[in-house]
C-alpha cells in the first residue's frame, strides 16, 4: 500500500466513524420516544422541586436565578456550566422567565430564557 492510498484509507475510515457515530446518536434519540414539544413552562415552583423531567433533563418550572439553576444541576450530576449561558453561577439576580436544563451525557447545565410561546404564564 502506498502512502497516498494509506492516507485515503485512513481518511475514509474517519468518515465512516463520524457517519456511524451520527447514526448511533440518531438511533438513540429515536428510541427515547417522541418529543413532547412544545413544552410548556410554569412559574417558579420550589415546592414541586421545579418539576424535573428526567427524559429531557429539563426543569419544567422556571428557575429564578442562575445560582439556583446550577445548584439544581449539581444535585443531579451536571457539574459543568455551559459557556454560552453568559451569566455567572453565583449570580442571584431574579430572572422570571429563565429555564434550567441538565444534559447528563455532557454533565452540562444550561440556563436561558423561555420563549413566550413556551410559557403557560405571563
Amino acid at each position: 500500500m502506498t502512502s497516498s492510498s494509506h492516507f485515503e484509507h485512513r481518511r475514509g475510515s474517519s468518515k465512516y466513524l463520524v457517519y456511524s457515530g451520527f447514526l448511533e446518536a440518531l438511533d438513540k434519540r429515536n428510541k427515547a420516544g417522541p418529543r413532547r414539544y412544545p413544552m410548556k413552562f410554569s412559574k417558579s415552583c420550589p415546592d414541586e422541586d421545579y418539576r424535573f423531567d428526567p427524559k429531557t433533563g429539563t426543569f419544567l418550572c422556571v428557575v429564578p436565578t442562575a445560582k439556583l439553576c446550577f445548584e439544581l444541576c449539581q444535585s443531579i450530576g451536571c457539574n459543568e456550566w455551559f459557556f454560552a449561558n453568559m451569566i455567572s453561577t453565583r449570580n442571584e439576580t431574579v430572572l422570571p422567565y429563565h429555564r434550567c436544563r441538565c444534559v447528563p451525557q455532557l454533565r452540562m447545565c444550561l440556563y436561558n430564557p423561555v420563549p413566550r410561546a413556551y410559557r403557560d404564564f405571563e
